[in-house]
């Protein structure tokens, strides 16, 4: 039976089709137009695949660009950040040989102790890069204005990348709401042509002369399609002899246990694409628990040595 809601349906839509694969199949596209646009019929088709084709790539490029620099802003933040740290380590000892480290004078600098400022995050580090400054400053009769002054300028570089970051990170948004906008427009734009070309080559199969589908087939194999099982061969560890009968589970996988055969290999069930914690089980053996990440390209494969018990 024929879905008449397929023709309603926009057909890069598909999350499947990557977006360099898309990339190539409007060009391919565009080039066929061009080369049967003898009479200058496509014109209109070809101006306005082409407009909406710059607009969502040349975005993709922008929002590449902008996300470059935001992680070198981020990995300038973050070694300020590593700087901070390491400075307060090294200016513990200084600060805890003028302070005892039970005095009100020294639980100024660290109420919670130095772990707090190793464990720091981007969320508290400011507030406590402000507590060091502020202490400081308050004992700087004792510790001397190059202590006040090296964690105020640590302090400044760190709100001039966290800003100069933030910035960034808001302009990578920004743009990626733009792309996902131009996105739509160019996966109408493309149906837009498809159904024209469709309709002035009804019931002519001459029409797919403008496209080349197998740029964007999602493959009917086990590739790229969301799943994907695991395969390998459990064997006794050293001596490298095939384990049989081996219990194989996936843990919140969904499907039935694998046994491993006579020559130690297995295979399971398909899985949805993820990590997931595998566990192997014979009498006489130690169970093992492995992690394993399945992937969308094939089989995973997974090659187990199991021990005996003692």
């Amino acid at each position: 039976m024929i879905l008449l809601i397929n023709f309603f349906q926009l057909v890069l839509n598909d999350p499947r089709i990557a977006r360099e694969k898309k990339r190539k199949f409007i060009e391919d596209h565009l080039q066929r137009l061009a080369a049967n646009n003898t009479a200058n019929q496509y014109d209109l088709l070809i101006n306005a695949m082409e407009a909406a084709y710059d607009a969502y790539f040349g975005k993709l490029t922008d929002r590449d660009t902008l996300f470059a620099i935001q992680q070198s802003r981020t990995q300038s933040m973050n070694n300020v950040k590593k700087l901070f740290i390491d400075t307060v380590q090294q200016r513990e000892g200084l600060i805890r040989n003028f302070f005892n480290d039970t005095s009100p004078q020294y639980q100024e600098f660290f109420p919670n102790g130095l772990t707090e400022y190793d464990n720091s995050t981007l969320q508290n580090v400011e507030t406590l890069m402000t507590r060091m400054v502020t202490a400081c400053t308050n004992h700087q009769l004792v510790l001397g204005l190059p202590v006040v002054a090296e964690f105020t300028a640590i302090k400044n570089n760190f709100l001039l990348a966290r800003g100069a970051q933030l910035v960034k990170k808001g302009e990578v948004t920004d743009k990626s709401a733009e792309i996902e906008t131009a996105e739509v427009a160019v996966n109408r734009q493309f149906q837009i042509n498809l159904l024209t070309l469709a309709l002035e080559f009804l019931g002519d199969a001459e029409g797919l002369k403008f496209f080349d589908e197998s740029i964007v087939r999602v493959p009917s194999n086990k590739d790229n399609d969301g799943l994907g099982r695991i395969i390998g061969t459990i064997k006794l560890k050293v001596v490298g002899t095939p384990i049989a009968d081996a219990i194989l589970h996936v843990e919140d996988g969904g499907i039935n246990d694998a046994h491993s055969k006579n020559d130690g290999t297995f295979r399971t069930n398909n899985l949805v694409v993820g990590i997931y914690t595998i566990t192997i089980t014979k009498p006489g053996y130690k169970t093992l628990t492995l992690q394993v990440e399945i992937i969308d390209e094939g089989d995973t494969v997974l090659d187990a040595e199991m021990e005996l018990e003692s």
